[in-house]
């Protein structure tokens, strides 16, 4: 008993630990708050998908402590960087988010931090949830997103070509990046699709040495998803939509990513101190239906969790 005690109070088969949780009012969402062991925190999301007893449930992870990329619209970007979590402290967010809801079935890399930065901790995290003697998840239930950083982008399809990539775009020219999103600097609007092009190449090249003819040549299964928050009066004018749209158009000879990319619209959730409006109901249909005239598959996303800060860009 002695023993059994002492193991108890100074060793710990876990790297986290669940500090609170925080339900959205309509039951949809989870906003888990997680302690590491350095004393450092971060948020990780439960979201549940369709009605209560749907069982497409997605949990959004952390994959670093605070953020470099400083995107102005974007509570985590407020916190800097301030340390990379371990392929263990991403794994734990999910088992934590499984025992919230077991019937998980899909985990995205959109919380907290820019996973490219911390690329072999979240390579070693994606093989861990899609290996089969862990958590089993299988291809295509694993989505990594990115502001671009291009070198890993090049690399990702070849190392782990399970994984799906999401692109955190937000404007349709280089200026209007920078303008929003201080790290575009860095990467070169031109460069970062010629990476997603080579990206789409190898994964294509990837399904066929698997077989898997059916999605290769679905034209309408996306290989690609591109994110687009739309802040009001500042990047969704319907002139932004027909820029956007004539950049992933299906139509020519050699459309970008093959004509596999799917853009997803986000309307902006409001947060404390950050100088931006959600744009109205009408102004993202218009931007919807601008992006949609050039043949882009074309969605918009459901806000889940902004009542518990627990919606895209609100994590803090």
């Amino acid at each position: 008993r002695r023993f059994k005690e002492a193991v108890a109070a100074n060793f710990s088969a876990r790297s986290v630990d669940l500090v609170s949780r925080h339900d959205s009012s309509d039951g949809s969402t989870s906003k888990l708050v997680v302690g590491l062991r350095c004393g450092k925190k971060v948020e990780t999301v439960v979201m549940r998908h369709g009605t209560l007893r749907s069982s497409r449930v997605t949990v959004c992870v952390s994959s670093q402590v605070g953020c470099a990329m400083r995107c102005s619209f974007c509570a985590t970007g407020t916190m800097g960087m301030q340390g990379d979590l371990t392929r263990g402290e991403i794994v734990e967010q999910v088992l934590l988010a499984k025992g919230v809801d077991g019937r998980l079935r899909n985990v995205v890399f959109m919380g907290m931090g820019e996973p490219l930065n911390n690329y072999d901790e979240v390579l070693g995290a994606c093989r861990c949830l899609l290996d089969d003697r862990w958590l089993a998840l299988g291809g295509g239930r694993v989505t990594i997103s990115t502001v671009g950083v291009v070198d890993r982008i090049r690399s990702l399809a070849a190392d782990e070509p399970r994984a799906n990539l999401a692109l955190s775009l937000h404007a349709p020219t280089q200026d209007q990046r920078v303008a929003i999103m201080p790290a575009a600097k860095r990467y070169d609007l031109d460069d970062l699709l010629d990476a997603l092009d080579a990206y789409v190449a190898e994964k294509l090249r990837e399904l066929e040495r698997r077989g898997s003819r059916k999605r290769r040549n679905d034209e309408k299964q996306p290989l690609i998803m591109v994110e687009y928050i739309l802040l009001g009066g500042v990047n969704d004018s319907v002139a932004d939509a027909d820029a956007l749209g004539k950049l992933f158009s299906r139509a020519g000879a050699a459309p970008r990513f093959g004509g596999r990319a799917m853009v997803n619209l986000i309307a902006y959730n409001p947060t404390p101190d950050l100088p931006y409006d959600r744009p109205s109901d009408a102004a993202v249909a218009a931007f919807q239906k601008a992006v949609q005239a050039h043949g882009v598959l074309t969605c918009v996303r459901i806000t889940m969790g902004s009542d518990v800060a627990g919606a895209c860009g609100q994590l803090l």
